[in-house]
């Protein structure tokens, strides 16, 4: 079963992103943003890849977060670009991540359980 932690490295403010670091199996694979007013709550989460249809492209669901629904780990740049769902980039740019596209498609291919995925949220 593979793992996927995300490590939240800092938060300056109510109006700024949140900033952290993706890992999958302990190897960093990229870096995460998310909004503050909509972040999720720290634990443990059952993920897998999902085909989004919003997205239409693969991504990566977690279920059952603290009850809120279509959580995922999705591709984009800003806070601009997610409701409440985890951004992942390949490395940051200011308040922004870059090269979304390519660090979702590299850690969905490293992945060995794509259907069984513990995603820890720290």
């Amino acid at each position: 079963m593979d793992r996927i932690e995300i490590e939240r490295l800092w938060h300056v403010s109510n109006t700024l992103p949140i900033h952290g670091i993706i890992r999958l199996n302990g190897i960093p694979y990229g870096v995460t943003l998310e909004r503050d007013d909509l972040e999720i709550l720290p634990g443990t989460y059952h993920g897998r890849v999902y085909a989004s249809p919003r997205f239409r492209r693969d991504v990566i669901r977690l279920e059952d977060a603290n009850g809120r629904t279509n959580i995922e780990i999705h591709p984009g740049n800003s806070i601009e670009d997610t409701r409440g769902c985890i951004l992942i980039g390949m490395k940051r740019s200011g308040h922004r991540i870059l090269h979304s596209r390519q660090a979702l498609d590299r850690l969905i291919k490293a992945l060995e359980t794509p259907r069984n995925i513990i995603v820890t949220v720290r």
